[in-house]
């Protein structure tokens, strides 16, 4: 259906005004949001008739719970596929879903559309509120290992751009949208306790169009690696990682594809990207006896269970040394002969 045909008070009329909002065109990933939503209103209501009647012509007061549950629950595809055990080689059918995480966005963004209806007295009620979310399992993005990071850095030396690359990623702790745009527009000087200044950085996740805030001091690790970039000349002149050819920023995409390819250079495997090295930053952050509201200052987060989730794994690993020393300890306690058995 062309946009011009979108009735007062429809769903696709109310998607075009939420866009024309300045809430709407802060944000960084409304390229994105955008394309969802032209989902949403492309979406016919039957799924039976793909030729009939369009969500985009659907008025908002008919959007409540059951419709939009409908509408997202297309997101989500499940199919049953053949699996090879990693250790035994034998295989199994498992069902595997997708399009859990896209769904929860979609939901959200929806319920940032349906706030616009309420002010607009279109409805009373935003029903994308209690619309049953995706339950996503794993854990999300890889961590790096530390034996990443010392590979990354014996491939990439200072002065190179993509070891500036990865250390803003991994002593900054932000995300890959936020990464690319790191600049001197963000810089505050240096101040009592801060002797290299810090960065103030409006995040390109938000709630509602409001950014996140992350204060990132800038450690001398860091530091270093901008000094070094600034004498072999790459650094931007307003953003730290500029274009090979011209002082630019990179477009969000192709920075991506960059990234991945410096990745596969160095040997890092496929799977773990620059969200790794955020999840790494935490934890070093955490062993180097930063509290987590510390932490929430620099990543951006606004609760706890993300830095707690982020931190299990990596110091589950490193406590097998802990278990294996208390062991011994309470065993020489106990008078028992603490000697390693010999195999023969």
């Amino acid at each position: 259906m062309p946009l011009t045909e979108f009735l007062h008070g429809s769903w696709g009329w109310l998607c075009l005004e939420h866009m024309k909002t300045d809430a709407f065109k802060k944000q960084t990933n409304g390229r994105a949001i955008e394309g969802q939503l032209r989902w949403t209103w492309n979406q016919p209501v039957k799924s039976t008739n793909p030729e009939g009647r369009k969500y985009g012509e659907m008025p908002v007061e008919r959007f409540d719970t059951e419709v939009i549950q409908t509408l997202v629950d297309r997101k989500v595809r499940t199919a049953e596929i053949e699996e090879s055990n990693a250790r035994t080689g034998r295989l199994k059918k498992v069902s595997k879903t997708t399009g859990g995480p896209q769904k929860n966005n979609l939901i959200k963004w929806i319920r940032s559309v349906l706030k616009l209806a309420i002010k607009k007295k279109l409805v009373k009620v935003n029903y994308a509120l209690f619309v049953e979310k995706e339950e996503v399992k794993g854990s999300g993005y890889k961590m790096w290992t530390d034996e990443m990071w010392d590979r990354m850095v014996a491939h990439y030396p200072l002065c190179t751009k993509q070891r500036l690359t990865f250390d803003l990623a991994g002593y900054t702790a932000q995300r890959r949208g936020d990464v690319y745009l790191l600049g001197w527009d963000q810089f505050i000087s240096s101040e009592e306790g801060l002797p290299h200044g810090s960065l103030r950085v409006e995040q390109e996740k938000g709630d509602d169009g409001e950014p996140y805030v992350a204060h990132i001091p800038i450690l001398d690790e860091l530091h270093g690696s901008l000094e070094a970039a600034k004498v072999a000349g790459i650094l931007g002149s307003k953003f730290f990682i500029r274009q090979d050819h011209k002082d630019e920023p990179y477009v969000k995409e192709s920075f991506g594809n960059s990234v991945r390819k410096w990745l596969n250079a160095a040997g890092i495997p496929n799977g773990y990207s620059l969200h790794g090295l955020r999840k790494l930053c935490v934890c070093r952050l955490i062993e180097r006896g930063c509290d987590p509201h510390d932490v929430m200052a620099v990543t951006g987060h606004q609760t706890l269970k993300e830095i707690d989730r982020y931190a299990k794994a990596y110091f589950r690993e490193k406590k097998k040394i802990d278990v294996y020393a208390k062991w011994r300890a309470g065993a020489a306690k106990a008078g028992a002969n603490t000697a390693v058995p010999k195999v023969a």
